[in-house]
């Protein structure tokens, strides 16, 4: 391992590996910003993506899933659970595993969300489409700022599903979770299933990239490591 040295220019090794950890950090810190600030305050109110036939079985399942299954001993959970989509929550993960030796997954994790919310951002500014409170009359239990398509909570859930799914034990246990994650999007009202769907298709798409390419991403990083002498 590297443990001083210059790099290219005279530049020591270490001040290079920490300009690229304090890069990947603030890569986060702005995906963090753009997903839970910025987009919250782009709010479509008229716009619908779908045309019938479609807008009609998306609007059908919508209420199927929001006013059918309704019922107060979901609430609850079902809003708890809700949250374990959010960016912020797998980025602390990522960090938790890292803490925890588990270093490998928790780099994958961090980058297939931080991959994820980059990939997202053009869909949410360019497709613009108003949640589900704004044009049908939802069961409202969390309200959201920012364009409904895709659900990024959605994509959040089966990307860590992917990534984190190396067993079928833990298979078991993921993918169920992002599934009700996703269920959850529709059942507090926030967005449409066809958000939902994209959403996770996508995700998981992410997620399974980022392990077929877990190699040369943990390679990346331990280059990195290595310039900073860890």
């Amino acid at each position: 391992m590297l443990m001083g040295g210059l790099g290219d220019g005279g530049t020591p090794s270490r001040v290079k590996g920490l300009a690229g950890m304090l890069s990947f950090t603030g890569l986060c810190l702005i995906v963090v910003f753009i997903d839970e600030f910025y987009l919250n305050r782009l709010t479509p109110t008229g716009a619908q993506l779908l045309p019938p036939p479609f807008s009609e079985w998306d609007l059908k399942i919508l209420i199927l899933i929001n006013r059918g299954l309704a019922s107060n001993r979901l609430d609850g959970p079902l809003w708890i659970l809700t949250h374990l989509g959010s960016t912020l929550f797998w980025l602390f993960l990522s960090a938790l595993l890292w803490l925890s030796g588990r270093r490998s997954d928790g780099i994958l994790l961090a980058s297939a969300v931080i991959l994820g919310g980059l990939l997202f951002l053009p869909l949410k500014v360019f497709l613009p489409r108003a949640r589900p409170f704004y044009l049908a009359p939802v069961r409202l239990l969390e309200v959201e700022g920012g364009s409904s398509f895709p659900s990024g909570h959605a994509k959040n859930a089966f990307s860590a599903a992917a990534v984190l799914g190396t067993t079928w034990k833990r298979r078991l246990i993921l993918y169920p979770l992002a599934f009700t994650v996703s269920v959850s999007r529709i059942y507090l009202g926030v967005h449409w299933p066809s958000d939902v769907l994209v959403g996770a298709l996508l995700g998981w798409i992410i997620g399974s990239a980022t392990v077929k390419f877990r190699e040369r991403i943990l390679g990346m990083f331990n280059s990195l490591f290595e310039w900073m002498g860890w």
